[in-house]
């Protein structure tokens, strides 16, 4: 059954007496019909539009703008999210790294006194002869010639062989000040090799055990921090993250990648926003200007609206006539 044009063009209830409003009041109507065509298609409160075209285009770019804003907004605030996670791992990184380089740097003091420790007791006859020690015991037989030759020379009797026994001495000297030097060098680098091929019980003795224990301490908290470092650089991977040679670098690049890509994401945002206002500014009158008065829909609350609408304008625009 047809509904006559007449009755599809009235509306549902008598409408106001728009002629005995001024002209902000009508202003004022105007505005809230314009807001309730607004909700009722572009909100979504009618939820089958009638057989509109403009009303079902303007539905279907009005939510895939509003879709598209709520999607950049929630990528934006993923992208917050991963630059707080990543400038936490970065700083986690640091931490550990500062204490894997100081636990570094204290073993490697210990370094000394381990090789030191270890061959005295081996003097001592703590610790039996090892190929460890070899170096170590050559350079002792040599200082102990170049001390012997040291008194020997000290010893010239006639003026001939103690000026010839002067500058034999200094001689004899700067000899005793490298051999010495390289003990301490070979101690060192026995102490060092000790520790890195792990044979600390090579050298386990009554008189290593205060610097063993503490060796061994200093490379289980060595291990921890390496372990700690490890890890932290594999979560950076497993994130697609890259493994900085420099924290602090890292940090100030990571932030300014993020505003970069922020200011890229809020140009986005405007720029559809600025479409989502244009279309819901335009919308009202577009609808009218598509549906002629004796075509509205049938739908009660379109009807009305439209109806109502047009009055308005109408009255409107004869009160500034």
């Amino acid at each position: 059954m047809v509904t006559p044009t007449a009755d599809r063009r009235a509306p549902t209830r008598p409408p106001p007496r728009w002629e005995t409003l001024d002209e902000i009041q009508l202003l004022e109507e105007l505005a809230k019909l314009q807001e309730d065509l607004r909700r009722c298609v572009l909100d979504g409160s009618m939820e089958t539009l009638p057989d509109l075209p403009t009303a079902k285009e303007a539905r279907t770019k009005h939510d895939l703008l509003a879709s598209e804003i709520m999607d950049l907004e929630e990528q934006a605030d993923r992208l917050k999210i991963r630059h707080e996670q990543f400038v936490q791992m970065l700083e986690e990184l640091l931490r550990h790294s500062d204490t894997l380089a100081q636990q570094s740097r204290t073993l490697a003091e210990t370094h000394e006194r381990l090789g030191q420790a270890a061959y005295q007791a081996f003097i001592a006859g703590a610790l039996p002869d090892q190929p460890i020690f070899a170096d170590r015991k050559a350079c002792r037989f040599r200082l102990a010639r170049l001390q012997e030759d040291q008194k020997r020379l000290g010893n010239s009797s006639s003026l001939l062989q103690k000026a010839k026994g002067q500058a034999l001495l200094a001689i004899n000297r700067g000899e005793l000040q490298r051999e010495r030097s390289l003990a301490r060098s070979l101690e060192i680098e026995l102490g060092r090799e000790l520790i890195e091929t792990n044979s600390l019980d090579l050298v386990q003795c009554t008189h290593t055990e205060g610097i063993v224990t503490e060796v061994r301490r200093l490379r289980t908290q060595g291990a921890r921090a390496t372990q700690a470092v490890t890890q932290i650089q594999a979560k950076l991977e497993a994130n697609n993250h890259v493994v900085p040679p420099s924290v602090e670098l890292a940090k100030v690049l990571s932030v300014n990648r993020l505003e970069t890509e922020l200011a890229e994401y809020k140009m986005q945002i405007e720029a559809r926003w600025l479409q989502l206002t244009t279309l819901r500014s335009s919308f009202p009158d577009q609808l009218l200007e598509s549906v002629n008065a004796i075509d509205l829909p049938a739908n009660d609350e379109l009807n009305r609206l439209l109806h109502d609408l047009r009055a308005v304008q109408s009255v409107l625009g004869k009160k500034r006539s």
